[in-house]
């Protein structure tokens, strides 16, 4: 039996944590000495001069523990080698041990100040040489380990605890000086890192925290990293005149960094003039003040004053008093009118809150939202305002009054709560309401970050059947891009357009441009801010229909509204807007009933809600047609098809996925159109029963090929992207899901993302960048095959399923020549993720996940790449 050699063990791990030292010296008898001293405990490299030596620094960064220097060295002596490792932050740190002669004094002190640690003399003495090395080495562990708890990695600053605690320290020790702190802040740090990579963030916030410590250093103060975006610093200052000139200096640095993004920022300032209080709360202060400003594109710091504090100090009584306010309803509604520009007819109305407190009074939205929205407390009312909303709409339908559509504003917390959807329908439900009646009012400004999101839960809301509408547009903050890609029905034009144009601030184009925009892309428009009639003949004059404002209505309680519906005209014509905004269900199939050609409703289950008496009729043949009771009675696809064999040979109903339609004989019908699908239904055929049902009040005939060609271009709207003309994300999924229940053969799925398309928005203009998606949407239908799936996943990303697939290696090859084609001819770049089937997933879900996952990682590795996932 073999022993266990213990000692052996021993000495090999010994070896592998040795610790590494490097001789500089230019005679190699010296070197040799002190290798053979201390390569029994050390990895003892060798550099004949300074230049070698700086060049295995740069290869074995941060592994060298300790350096021994010779001073008299050719090519590159020892002071200069100390000259530029003194300068180099990351070499810097290492001690460095200068070896010299007995009657080097006058060397030894230079190079001291120069940043060497300690000396030794020549001829060597083994233990001093031992005892010097062990005993530095341990003692720079040391300060490495503290530094490493007090000093922010990526800035080289005080961590927050450790700047708390210095900061008092200066405070304690200098109570005659005046002190102020300063807190600079990155407001978009995380879409740098998006964009740039985490690297671009890392060199911002350290060649920053370069220029503000040569900024303070005569100053002798306090710096530190305290929260992951902010900076902060301890000043003996008073006020900000005394600090002017490095602060535009600072700011100045950072306006003209080298990054293709502008960097947003905002600074607060605050005086410390009450010893008692901790350097904690004047921090917390500093931040305030810059977090009560709009993003300062360094022009401006944020003073904390008595004003500010006052304003901290309501908004915390704000904040406190909320919940019991939410409990004892001191939060009111009011209804904004919706109208008809034209006629002046009552369409619908928008509705607000009010906080009516016990002791300031009635308290508008900007009073109080905001400081909801920081603390999380704005679901809360967002949830309280819409069952109002809900109720009081219940109650005007019972009374009689035509039942109106009511928008309800979400903030974008709200959005990002998986349990919205049912939170909303269950309320809805409970009051008996349709839920087209019910628009979800969502700012621009939502789409700031979290964009997938915010789009994922706005798609679920639409399927559900709430009507969205986009409010504040033109504010700013997304771009018009959003419109192709986010699920809107209805877009509401920011107040400040006709604001500026009343103030002469504003270019007469815009309105035009939004009117054409309005009508190519299918959105009706209601204009905000109408307050006089000039406003209400320029809106007409440019085809506006839609408007809100003072000029028919302030925001009103719930009983004054309800005097707004008793003394109202209401337009009886059905138009696609007026389904939008006030033609309930039940009102719609009164409607259709009258139509000359046949609709059928049913569920996305295939339960049959609706079909009218055309639908009927063209379903018999001799006299005989199923009534309309044997459908409602059984209700379902099955019960359909019973039917269909009664009255027809064959079968009558396709076997395939919704949406289906019937054939054979039925399909011989005059005008006969059948619908199964809800979320089709909710998309796109408001439009269609509106615009026939004004050919039969025409009395104009069609065909059946042009009412086929009616159903197949709505089939087309509801299944693919427009711009690009691949399928949208939902059918995408759809088609991907069937393909896989029908095939066991290798497939692969694709993701795609566009490097830097908010760039080309940006400096080129939005017309370039739909430009790009189109050409891009064309070059990837030209490169793969027919039965390949091609879908735009929103925004810049694409995807591809590849249906029995070729290797993922000639996969790669395609998309390598497809980017090389998109470098060449539109000077773009794509990160490409690939995920194999069975291999990474064998459902939509997973293999989404996996190729996303990879082009995230080609993402944060510097773009402009290809990864097939692990």
């Amino acid at each position: 039996m073999a022993m266990f050699n213990g000692g052996a063990v021993l000495e090999k791990n010994k070896a592998i944590v040795k610790k590494k030292i490097l001789v500089v010296d230019d005679q190699k008898i010296n070197r040799s000495i002190l290798r053979k001293l201390l390569s029994d405990d050390y990895v003892v490299l060798e550099a004949e001069n300074g230049q070698v030596a700086l060049d295995i620094l740069e290869h074995t960064y941060g592994s060298i523990s300790l350096i021994l220097l010779d001073i008299v060295m050719p090519v590159m002596d020892g002071f200069t080698f100390l000259r530029e490792t003194n300068k180099n932050p990351l070499l810097s740190h290492i001690p460095i041990i200068v070896v010299s002669q007995q009657d080097g004094k006058e060397s030894e002190l230079s190079a001291l100040d120069l940043g060497a640690t300690d000396f030794i003399t020549k001829p060597y003495k083994p233990d001093i040489v031992k005892f010097r090395v062990n005993s530095l080495i341990r003692f720079y562990e040391a300060v490495a380990f503290a530094t490493a708890i007090e000093r922010d990695k990526t800035t080289t600053l005080y961590t927050r605890e450790a700047f708390f605690s210095y900061a008092k320290q200066k405070l304690d020790a200098s109570h005659e000086k005046d002190w102020s702190i300063i807190c600079f802040s990155f407001m978009n740090l995380n879409q740098i890192a998006d964009l740039l990579g985490d690297n671009s963030v890392e060199n911002l916030l350290y060649d920053t925290s370069l220029k503000l410590r040569d900024a303070t250093e005569p100053y002798d103060g306090v710096l530190g990293r305290v929260w992951n975006n902010s900076i902060l610093i301890l000043l003996p200052i008073k006020n900000l005149e005394n600090y002017t000139n490095e602060i535009e200096e600072i700011l100045s640095f950072i306006n003209n960094y080298p990054l293709p993004i502008k960097i947003k920022i905002k600074a607060g300032f605050c005086s410390i003039d009450d010893p008692s209080l901790s350097v904690r709360t004047y921090c917390d202060r500093a931040k305030l003040a810059l977090e009560s400003t709009a993003i300062s594109y360094y022009s401006t710091i944020t003073k904390y004053d008595k004003v500010l504090d006052e304003k901290i100090k309501f908004d915390a009584k704000l904040t406190i008093d909320a919940e019991k306010a939410l409990k004892t309803e001191q939060f009111k509604v009011y209804f904004q009118p919706k109208v008809d520009l034209s006629t002046g007819a009552l369409l619908g109305s928008e509705v607000l809150v009010r906080w009516d407190h016990p002791e300031e009074g009635l308290l508008t939205p900007d009073k109080f939202i905001p400081i909801f929205e920081r603390n999380g407390f704005i679901t809360e009312i967002d949830l309280y305002v819409f069952e109002k909303a809900c109720k009081h709409m219940k109650e005007w339908i019972d009374q009689g009054y035509p039942p109106l559509s009511t928008s309800v504003n979400l903030s974008r917390t709200d959005l990002l709560k998986q349990n919205l959807p049912e939170l909303l329908i269950d309320c809805v439900n409970r009051f008996g309401l349709e839920v087209s009646l019910l628009h979800i009012e969502i700012t621009e400004s939502s789409f700031v970050d979290q964009i997938e999101q915010i789009l994922e839960m706005m798609y679920k809301l639409r399927s559900l059947g709430f009507i969205i509408e986009m409010d504040d547009f033109g504010s700013g903050y997304s771009s018009l891009g959003m419109l192709s890609s986010a699920p809107l029905d209805i877009i509401k034009l920011d107040i400040q357009f006709l604001k500026n144009r009343r103030e002469n601030k504003t270019d007469d184009a815009i309105f035009p441009l939004v009117s054409r925009l309005s009508n190519d892309l299918d959105l009706p428009v209601i204009v905000e801010g109408v307050e006089t009639s000039e406003d209400v003949d320029y809106l007409t004059s440019h085809a506006f229909k839609y408007g809100q404002g003072y000029y028919f209505s302030k925001p009103v309680p719930a009983e004054e509204y309800e005097q707004i519906l008793s003394n109202a005209t209401f337009d009886a014509t059905i138009t696609f807007e007026k389904c939008l905004h006030q033609v309930s269900q039940g009102d719609l199939y009164n409607f259709i009933n009258g139509l000359p050609f046949g609709i059928m409703f049913c569920s996305q289950d295939n339960r049959i809600e609706f079909t009218n008496d055309s639908f009927l009729f063209f379903l018999g043949e001799d006299n005989k047609h199923a009534s309309l009771t044997d459908l409602l009675t059984v209700g379902s696809r099955n019960a359909l098809l019973n039917l269909q064999s009664k009255y027809f040979s064959g079968d009558a109903v396709t076997n395939t996925p919704i949406p289906f339609e019937l054939k054979d004989s039925a399909r011989n019908a005059k005008n006969l159109l059948v619908y199964t699908n809800k979320v089709l239904v909710n998309d796109v055929i408001h439009w269609q029963i509106s615009s026939l049902g004004r050919m039969s009040a025409e009395n104009e005939t069609k065909s059946m090929d042009e009412l086929n060609a009616i159903i197949n271009n709505m089939k087309a709207e509801a299944n693919f992207d427009h711009l690009t003309h691949v399928y949208n994300r939902h059918h995408f999924e759809n088609l991907v899901n069937t393909k896989l229940a029908e095939t066991d053969k290798p497939c692969a799925f694709i993701y795609i993302d566009i490097d830097n398309f908010k760039e080309i928005n940006d400096s080129s203009g939005h017309q370039k960048g739909d430009f790009v998606l189109d050409k891009f949407g064309k070059l990837l239908t030209t490169e793969f095959r027919n039965k390949d799936i091609l879908a735009r996943m929103g925004g810049d990303e694409f995807a591809i399923f590849v249906t029995d697939s070729p290797s993922p290696m000639l996969i790669k090859k395609r998309l390598q020549n497809i980017c090389k084609t998109l470098n060449s001819e539109l000077e773009i770049t794509c990160s490409i993720g690939i995920a194999l089937y069975p291999k990474h997933g064998k459902n939509f879900k997973d293999l989404y996940k996996a190729a996303d996952q990879a082009m995230y990682s080609v993402k944060t590795n510097g773009k402009n790449n290809i990864l097939i996932a692990n």
